[in-house]
């Protein structure tokens, strides 16, 4: 994450946080981290799949601002048992540079 972050001049990394106190705990934990490191990033609650897609729409279409700096999605106890390869449009070559990290303590569903 810092890596890429240090790659980009705007916002670099999405944190997807899932609505438990677990969640926001690693959100604040992870964020202080990266502020250390000087990488941007922004938080977004995610209460339902919903919420997901509206994430898709805002940050990840081929037109959104700042998405050519993205580089990393993270998700916080939320996206687990989703199939995330037909939730977010990855596939796509102006998507191909982003990475996805699930960290959720819930059991996943969905492993290919």
């Amino acid at each position: 994450l810092r890596k890429d972050g240090e790659e980009s001049a705007g916002t670099s990394t999405i944190i997807g946080v899932g609505a438990s106190v677990d969640s926001l705990v690693s959100a604040r934990l992870l964020a202080t981290a990266l502020s250390s490191d000087h990488v941007q990033y922004l938080i977004v609650p995610l209460l339902e799949v919903s919420d997901i897609e509206d994430l898709v729409t805002t940050y990840l279409s081929r037109n959104a601002a700042g998405v050519a700096d993205l580089r990393s999605l993270v998700f916080i106890n939320v996206a687990g048992g989703l199939d995330l390869l037909d939730l977010l449009p990855l596939h796509e070559e102006w998507a191909s540079h982003i990475l996805v990290y699930v960290w959720d303590c819930h059991r996943p569903l969905h492993v290919n």
